[in-house]
């Protein structure tokens, strides 16, 4: 059962990029107002255009990981 739910969660996160609908809307939940930002402006990765490319690039993997452990560590404990 673990094993299938890792699988088809992997699939849809990745397939569907989720992870960076999960760092835009981190960003409007935890960040100031002066923040938030359209999400044409964002869409790409879920961090503003403003933000560096190769720093946005990163940090989007980082969270696309952290969304996997999280999902796997969860599996695996409770299934």
């Amino acid at each position: 059962m673990a094993f299938a739910v890792i699988c088809i969660t992997h699939f849809f996160i990745d397939r569907f990029r989720l992870a960076r609908y999960v760092v835009y809307a981190k960003n409007l939940i935890l960040g100031p107002k002066k923040y938030w930002h359209k999400w044409e402006d964002c869409k790409e990765t879920g961090y503003h255009k403003d933000v560096p490319q190769w720093l946005s690039l990163w940090l989007l993997v980082a969270s696309d990981n952290t969304i996997h452990l999280l999902i796997n560590w969860a599996a695996l404990s409770y299934l």
